[in-house]
């Protein structure tokens, strides 16, 4: 299976360093000259099918991401699993707020995964609602030539790959996934699960023009 994970536009949120989590959130000045280079590029393919399966979160900022790619993909899903990190009562405050309010170490999940945001989400719960995609919508392309495009957010996408390759928790995150940029692993499994599976990082920060 070939997996691209495309992390959705800049937003207003990512610009103004708020901790936006499960909140919808508008694109930024930059975001929308994203979604007009994705247009085109989705329009250059003429409408070939590169896609067996494309698969978004349902919020805001990622479905206006995906949208000019559906032209691309054979099938179009929507999955709340892929929904960003619940950060709780502290969505819309600055992250820097959250920081000095709750504890320094929160600029970094990776010293605390257990955390759990107030009324929120914590790392840990994060990975398992990512293992829980893995299996329930990933798993049946492991043993194929899939191309599969997941459209979503940071910390969600990251699970996945920390899950996929089966890196632990502590080194959250292990790549930085980048507003608008795809980042391409192949996955394999001669018996069809994630215990077997070999996956490798064959691109980072691409185009979409570059999965031709």
């Amino acid at each position: 299976m070939d997996l691209y994970l495309l992390r959705h536009v800049e937003s207003e949120a990512n610009v103004s360093g708020i901790l936006c989590g499960q909140m919808d959130a508008e694109p930024s000045r930059v975001g929308k000259d994203q979604l007009k280079s994705l247009s085109k590029s989705a329009a250059s393919h003429n409408r070939v099918k590169i896609f067996d399966q494309l698969i978004h979160s349902p919020l805001k900022r990622a479905k206006l991401t995906a949208e000019p790619v559906f032209q691309l993909a054979d099938s179009i899903h929507s999955s709340e699993l892929l929904m960003e990190l619940d950060t709780g009562t502290y969505s819309s405050s600055l992250k820097k707020d959250f920081v000095r309010d709750i504890d320094s170490r929160a600029e970094t999940h990776n010293l605390f995964p257990d955390f759990r945001y107030p009324g929120g989400e914590s790392l840990l719960d994060l990975f398992e609602r990512a293992e829980k995609f893995i299996e329930e919508s990933l798993q049946k392309h492991f043993m194929n030539n899939s191309r599969v495009l997941i459209v979503g957010h940071h910390g969600c996408m990251s699970a996945i790959i920390h899950k996929l390759m089966g890196i632990e928790v502590k080194h959250f995150p292990c790549i930085e996934l980048r507003n608008a940029k795809i980042c391409h692993i192949q996955v394999n499994s001669s018996e069809g699960s994630l215990e077997n599976a070999v996956c490798k990082i064959k691109g980072l920060d691409l185009s979409l023009e570059q999965l031709v």
